[in-house]
């Protein structure tokens, strides 16, 4: 059948289908590759699977909306459905689908997107938008659920509810109907307009937009954690101000499923003329005017309206009666008297029990990413602000300052985006080799210890992320010590030696995720460190697996890949955790089982071998601490002897106590001489002498003495050097040393 005003080729194939197959076929398939239907449009097996072709296929074909392979995607697909429109008694399907697909392209207009529209002969319609980057399949799923919600009696989830989902693309022939197909897709828009959409795709400006949009709804798919913005107001001590969340204005905005509905019409005629009944609204100990307006404002917060979007229209003289309520003020004043008046209807929503159990309850997905940090920066060194018991500022030298805009629990969620971008980047984890699975598990343990202190800053030992890796803690120094020398680094040590406390590192976000993590959105619950029954169920892959598990079922492919695994290694994984019951495999795929972790681990013993290995690692600490209360430093040396006394030599570190010695007589003074010939007839100190070892620490030497400087200048000027023993014993020694490993 030929569309109609569309001439017919050689073939029989309509021009339009042909061009529009031509141009859009392999511009939105994600992965060059379609499905040729054999039966009409019924299936479209993965036999059939080729490149796509230039070339018109002549039977129904679909095109991938993902790329399987990685799992990400840049194609948003909407599939608005006539049987799904039926399926939902609606009155007139077709009429019901053509407007629900209308008001979702006005949603991303309104959102400064752009889109391609087609239709079907059957009145069914299809809104493809392209991201300018790739994102995990989840996200794009979790988007078209909001969708959904919002659309619930046309929109048809399907091509995005697994990685190898399909949809027929514009120009694609459309299913056979009693042995003959009807039609073809085609676009409903301009030509001009759908390649504009498909050269010019949408950015991170219009992600967010979108996802702010669809907070009310995104928070029944995937709730997450309010987080408000870092430069929220802090002098108000109203709770609900500040958990209410931020429009891209930065303004507070309470979102509501559906979108944002019309004043009530009451109030709409007196926002127009604003003429009311001062009898029926309390003023208060304000005037009645005051309280008319804050009854405006109380609506139009509770129905899911911006205060960009009031202002709006009290600017262009929509609403003049409105207007008319703050002409008290100044001009100059006006538009503050009005935010406060917003804050208070916010204020006000947030604290009504109607409100808090309705659509506009708090949620918020992540703040919109501002356009500066796809800039990366290079720069000289900047202050950290490190909140230890000495508040003092750290200067560090990651390439990437930390996001102003965000607060630490925010920064957090958003290295950990980085850490699983980078668990699926081939790049990187071909360059983790071997360790990777034991650098994921050091990675979840620095997530959780950020989040215990709520600083980007961890200062955790290697003993502590031993108990919660499951890895021996020299495993992890070595471990760290990979993931700080990488080029594009997760951490970065910033201060080493501190006695008593670990080495102090900062969480930073690779430049290469850094876009990419701040577009998506935050994972809800915390950051997981191993739990102690997975030592005794095949350690960090079995972890790995049971954390990709959830409720809803997964099938074994998609944790494969979830879980950036090998097919043997999660089937492994999979039998361990059935067995025990913490996973169950029903039809639709694999979900978590009911054992409670906490109950396996006191069963099988891994609660009590993790507190002998806390033992341990008490005592290894308190041997530490002792060490550290007996140590002698150099300038210790020089101010506890007198000038013409002895020098004693530092002992090392397998001959020191680790108890306080008892104090001895003091040996007889000698006859005076100069300290530096003294020290230098004592030999090579023990500590200078021992090659450094696990097992022997070498002593902490200052790098500047000023007594030491001030003698070291005095037998400059004389022309000696009495430290020339030493540099010629340690020269002869080396010397010996390299001999014996040539001949060796």
């Amino acid at each position: 059948m030929a569309v109609a005003g569309s001439p017919l080729g050689s073939s029989g194939l309509p021009e339009t289908a042909r061009q529009q197959w031509t141009i859009f076929a392999a511009a939105l398939s994600q992965d060059g590759m379609m499905r040729v239907s054999r039966n009409g449009g019924r299936s479209y097996p993965k036999r059939f699977r080729q490149r796509v072709t230039a070339a018109h296929p002549h039977q129904p074909a679909t095109i991938s909306v993902y790329n399987p392979e990685a799992g990400t995607g840049q194609l948003l697909v909407l599939d608005f459905d006539v049987p799904k429109a039926k399926e939902s008694r609606a009155f007139d399907p077709v009429a019901q689908v053509h407007t629900d697909a209308a008001d979702c392209a006005a949603l991303i207009t309104r959102c400064g997107g752009r889109y391609i529209a087609d239709v079907s002969p059957a009145g069914g319609r299809h809104l493809y938008v392209l991201w300018a980057n790739p994102m995990p399949w989840e996200e794009l799923y979790l988007l078209t659920l909001a969708l959904q919600r919002r659309y619930p009696r046309t929109l048809d989830i399907t091509p995005h509810s697994t990685p190898h989902g399909q949809i027929r693309p514009p120009g694609s022939r459309y299913k056979s109907v009693n042995g003959h197909s009807p039609g073809f897709q085609e676009l409903s828009i301009p030509l001009e307009d759908a390649l504009a959409a498909l050269t010019q795709p949408n950015d991170a400006h219009v992600w967010s937009l979108l996802q702010q949009d669809l907070t009310a709804e995104l928070n029944h798919a995937a709730p997450t954690r309010h987080a408000p913005a870092a430069d929220a107001l802090t002098d108000d001590d109203t709770a609900g101000w500040k958990n209410a969340p931020r429009d891209n204005a930065n303004e507070s905005w309470l979102p509501r499923e559906g979108g944002r509905s019309p004043l009530r019409p009451d109030l709409a005629e007196i926002a127009v003329t604003g003429i009311y009944d001062p009898t029926r609204y309390t003023a208060g100990t304000g005037t009645a005017g005051h309280a008319v307006r804050q009854t405006i404002l109380n609506s139009l917060a509770a129905r899911g309206w911006r205060l960009s979007e009031v202002r709006q229209l009290m600017q262009d003289g929509t609403w003049p009666g409105l207007t008319s309520f703050f002409d008290r003020y100044p001009a100059s004043s006006r538009d503050s008297a009005l935010a406060r008046d917003w804050k208070n209807a916010v204020d006000y929503v947030l604290q009504q029990e109607s409100v808090r159990n309705s659509d506009t309850r708090v949620s918020n997905p992540h703040p919109p990413v501002p356009r500066a940090v796809q800039v990366v920066r290079t720069g000289p060194l900047w202050a950290l602000n490190v909140k230890t018991p000495e508040q003092r500022s750290l200067p560090c030298r990651s390439t990437s300052p930390p996001l102003h805009h965000l607060d630490p629990y925010q920064q957090i969620r958003v290295w950990w985006n980085a850490v699983l971008l980078a668990e699926h980047d081939p790049q990187r984890t071909r360059d983790w080799g071997r360790a990777g699975t034991s650098i994921r598990l050091v990675l979840r343990a620095l997530g959780a210890a950020a989040q215990m202190s709520g600083m980007m800053t961890v200062e955790f030992g290697v003993r502590c992320l031993s108990l919660m890796t499951g890895l021996h803690y020299d495993t992890v120094a070595d471990i760290l010590r990979i993931l700080r020398d990488e080029d594009d680094a997760f951490l970065e040590r910033i201060e080493t030696r501190r006695g008593e406390r670990g080495d102090l590192y900062l969480l930073q976000i690779p430049d290469q995720y850094r876009e990419m993590a701040l577009w998506q959105r935050w994972r809800a619950g915390n950051i997981q460190a191993l739990h102690p029954v997975f030592r005794l169920l095949g350690g960090g892959t079995t972890a790995l697996v049971y954390e990709s598990l959830t409720t809803a079922p997964t099938s074994r492919n998609d944790l494969i890949r979830m879980a950036a695994l090998s097919p043997s290694t999660v089937s492994e994984a999979l039998a361990a955790l059935l067995h025990y019951g913490l996973a169950e495999r029903t039809a639709q795929g694999w979900i978590r089982g009911p054992e409670d972790l906490d109950i396996l681990a006191d069963f099988l013993g891994a609660t009590l071998l993790v507190e002998e290995l806390r033992d341990i690692y008490r005592e290894h600490r308190r041997q530490w601490h002792d060490w550290l209360a007996n140590r002698l430093t150099v300038t210790e040396i020089v101010e506890a002897t007198p000038s013409n006394g002895q020098i004693p030599v530092e002992p090392a570190w397998h001959e020191r106590s680790t108890t306080a010695q008892e104090p001895t007589a003091p040996s007889p003074p000698l006859a005076a001489d100069d300290d530096l010939q003294r020290l230098a007839d004592e030999g090579v100190p023990a500590w200078l002498d021992e090659p450094p070892s696990d097992d022997h620490l070498p002593a902490y030497i200052p790098e500047r003495d000023p007594n030491w400087e001030d003698i070291w200048r005095k037998e400059v000027e004389r022309g000696t050097n009495p430290l020339t023993k030493l540099t010629t014993r340690r020269t002869a020694a080396s010397a010996v040393t390299k001999k014996v490993h040539r001949v060796g």
